[in-house]
């Protein structure tokens, strides 16, 4: 069990966001640097040949890479950078949820059972996080320091090991957000404006260990 920082009472058991207690609320200015974040067919959204959308999910007839992606977003060159979206199986079970700064930097997350699996082999993702939403869907996170202004996308795959889907399907991906921050906050829709203020758990990212 590893603590989530000063401010919070949540902690992590196994990569999965448990709350315990109580939460410390605080006002701050959260911005989500992903427009479009209600609708997935809004042209923001760039989508792999063949992939189909609605406003709440990708599906592709056939196999290959099933993504959607959009970006360069500016100002995340050589800082930290938390992304995560509210993902819900439909028919595909494993989601590659990351940034590309020149490569792909991906935590894969089994959305069928919940559990957080770890970065993808050789993509030096720093961290990741997955929380129960309580309505079929699951909060996937992940932290980031790119090289580059990043672009961000979720891959759906039927593999753990590759993004590559060997057969159609489908995900749910709603709730897309994207900071310029190593402190996970709530989801704020559409919007890159500093005004837009919430109320929000304010908490902490543990340690980042990034790989080598």
């Amino acid at each position: 069990t590893q603590s989530w920082g000063g401010e919070s009472d949540r902690e992590i058991v196994d990569n999965t966001v448990n709350d315990v207690a109580s939460t410390v609320l605080s006002e701050v200015d959260t911005v989500n640097l992903l427009s479009a974040t209600e609708d997935l067919t809004d042209a923001a959204w760039a989508k792999a040949g063949g992939v189909t959308a609605t406003e709440t999910t990708i599906s592709r007839p056939d196999v290959g890479l099933l993504r959607v992606q959009q970006g360069p977003v500016a100002g995340t060159s050589n800082v930290p950078a938390v992304t995560f979206a509210d993902l819900t199986y439909i028919d595909l079970q494993y989601a590659y949820v990351g940034i590309f700064d020149g490569i792909w930097r991906w935590w894969v997350f089994d959305i069928l059972n919940g559990v957080s699996i770890g970065p993808y082999a050789g993509s030096f993702a720093d961290d990741g996080w997955i929380e129960d939403n309580g309505d079929g869907s699951y909060r996937c996170s992940a932290l980031y320091t790119g090289s580059a202004d990043v672009y961000v996308g979720v891959f759906v795959s039927d593999s753990p090991t590759d993004p590559n889907s060997t057969n159609p399907g489908s995900m749910g991906i709603t709730n897309m957000q994207l900071e310029q921050s190593a402190t996970l906050h709530d989801y704020v829709p559409n919007t890159g404006k500093p005004t837009d203020t919430v109320l929000s758990d304010n908490f902490n990212a543990p340690d980042v260990n990034v790989l080598t």
